[in-house]
């Protein structure tokens, strides 16, 4: 799967996630995820976790709106929420780089058309008006049990806005 992602597009194998948030559009794209789970929203609705374990991909939809909230290509499945059986095959192009599982920090494309923010936590993101995406990296203590050390994408998850 290609992510390309753009200041105003996200393109998914050459398809606009951005006119795929409507759940029916994105479903005709993606066909029958393997697995759902209901998860009941406050007050009254209910958000479908979409599990496509061959493509290692999650999706969210919200109901009754109809409306797809997130998507996660699996980078490390045990480390992506609703864990699909396998990895996804994801390619991210951002900045004129090249993203992969192997990322890390030190190696993203931050800066482009698309500049990737951080924030004191260390959350690397970027937002436009109508999608935000992430990239979560693994992180365990150093041998000494201070600081972290920083491992490789574990997740990059999209959101429409």
């Amino acid at each position: 799967m290609n992510v390309t992602i753009l200041a105003d597009q996200v393109l998914i194998d050459g398809r606009d996630l951005l006119k795929l948030k409507e759940s029916a559009r994105f479903l005709a794209c993606f066909h029958k995820p393997s697995r759902l789970r209901d998860i009941p929203l406050h007050p009254g609705g209910t958000r479908v976790a979409m599990v496509w374990d061959g493509l290692g991909l999650v999706a969210y939809e919200d109901r009754p709106e109809g409306l797809m909230s997130h998507l996660h290509p699996a980078f490390s499945p045990k480390d992506t929420p609703e864990q699909p059986s396998q990895t996804g095959k994801s390619v991210i192009e951002v900045n004129g780089g090249i993203v992969t599982a192997e990322t890390t920090e030190r190696t993203l494309p931050r800066n482009g058309q698309t500049p990737i923010s951080v924030d004191s936590a260390r959350h690397f993101f970027y937002q436009a008006d109508l999608y935000s995406i992430s990239f979560i990296f693994g992180r365990k203590a150093n041998p000494q049990g201070r600081g972290a050390v920083v491992g490789s994408l574990h997740c990059f998850p999209f959101s429409w806005r």
